[in-house]
């Protein structure tokens, strides 16, 4: 795969040739992994990646004649109960997804009290200390197994060829060589891109001015991993081929865990080359993240979907578990750990959580800690 580093001016007219051919791609891939002769399902979040598949499947089913009862069965990691979670929930999404098809929603709530016995099992699964909790596409794969369904439709790897992340944003914007202005300020409707599309304006300056290279040693001197050296395609490609790979470790980990097997249409060859392809101002555009994706669903999935704008994909009230119910619990595995002790002898999770250290990086403390007791002392779970 060899991403094109042509950064042509945005043309709607090249836009929707672009959306068309993504759209006839990502429908084969979906009809080649439905192939099976056992039960097929979706892993449904409230977003635009998992939100096409289940669309495309039920245009797939509709257009085979299947009878509507076996169309699909979608499943979700919701959160509608605890007032403290529902930043967290995307049941309206789903609904709003599943509701004008011929789906039957599966959703679970996940029991805090579940949390800390299910959290060891997948430690165990993953072979890895992961970066996060797992627990919302944990507990999604646990319903499927309680089903007849034995494959799984996902939605992996959308975000790291579409430029679906804020991270993208600077390197987007440092390589732009016309509109820089009119895309900057477009930026701004994206939910938290302020340090993102400031940093993408001052690097598309310092490149024009020769600067970048200065620019780029003052973010590694403050610690930062925000590089715009790269043009846009080139970190996708960089992305797909290194920090993608750890995601679809644990997507892989998690559903055999399940005895369930999950596959990833975006990760179809020939979308990846074809979205290769694809020139940058034609997945960041006038403030839209993933914009052929959007373009090509327009009027076929509800436009709260298509052209949503915060993202969340499968998200966990981490804040809330690990501070409040569980906050115990958490901070006794960390504690106890000899190996964190070995490797960060003056830390104190009290003491980090009273400073308020963001809790994605407590989470790797903790699992960590858990990856050590059972791999190495002997605590597998049963």
């Amino acid at each position: 795969m060899t991403p094109t580093d042509s950064n042509p001016r945005f043309d709607g007219r090249t836009a929707q040739r672009y959306a068309e051919e993504y759209l006839h791609h990502l429908q084969d891939a979906v009809q080649l992994r439905l192939r099976a002769d056992v039960k097929v399902g979706t892993a449904l979040s409230g977003g635009l990646d998992s939100g096409s598949i289940v669309h495309l499947i039920d245009g797939l089913m509709k257009a085979r004649g299947v009878a509507d009862d076996d169309h699909q069965q979608t499943f979700s990691a919701v959160f509608r109960t605890v007032p403290e979670a529902l930043h967290c929930d995307e049941s309206a999404f789903i609904e709003r997804a599943v509701a004008p098809l011929c789906a039957r929603s599966n959703r679970t709530e996940i029991p805090v009290d579940q949390v800390p016995e299910e959290y060891v099992r997948m430690i165990y699964a993953m072979d890895t200390p992961p970066a996060s909790s797992h627990m919302s596409g944990w507990f999604t794969y646990k319903l499927v197994a309680r089903t007849d369904v034995k494959v799984m439709l996902d939605g992996q790897g959308a975000d790291e060829q579409l430029a679906g992340y804020l991270r993208y944003l600077p390197n987007y914007l440092a390589h732009l060589r016309s509109d820089v202005l009119r895309e900057f300020v477009a930026a701004a409707a994206i939910p938290g891109a302020g340090v993102y599309r400031t940093l993408g304006l001052v690097s598309n300056a310092a490149r024009r001015l020769n600067m970048e290279a200065g620019l780029n040693l003052l973010l590694r001197a403050r610690g930062t991993q925000l590089q715009t050296t790269l043009p846009l395609n080139e970190v996708l490609a960089r992305d797909v081929y290194r920090g993608l790979t750890g995601l679809l470790h644990y997507s892989d980990r998690t559903s055999m865990h399940f005895s369930i097997e999950c596959r990833v249409p975006f990760m179809d060859v020939r979308l990846v080359e074809f979205l290769a392809r694809v020139p940058a101002p034609y997945k960041i555009h006038n403030g839209w993240t993933k914009y052929i994706a959007r373009l090509a669903m327009q009027g076929r999935l509800d436009p709260a979907i298509t052209w949503r704008r915060d993202k969340m994909g499968f998200p966990c009230p981490n804040d809330y578990w690990f501070q409040g119910p569980l906050r115990d619990w958490f901070c006794s595995e960390i504690s106890r750990s000899e190996l964190v002790r070995d490797i960060c002898p003056t830390f104190r999770v009290h003491e980090a959580l009273v400073r308020g250290m963001p809790m994605d990086r407590l989470m790797r403390y903790l699992n960590l800690a858990l990856w050590h007791r059972v791999f190495f002392e002997g605590e597998a779970p049963a």
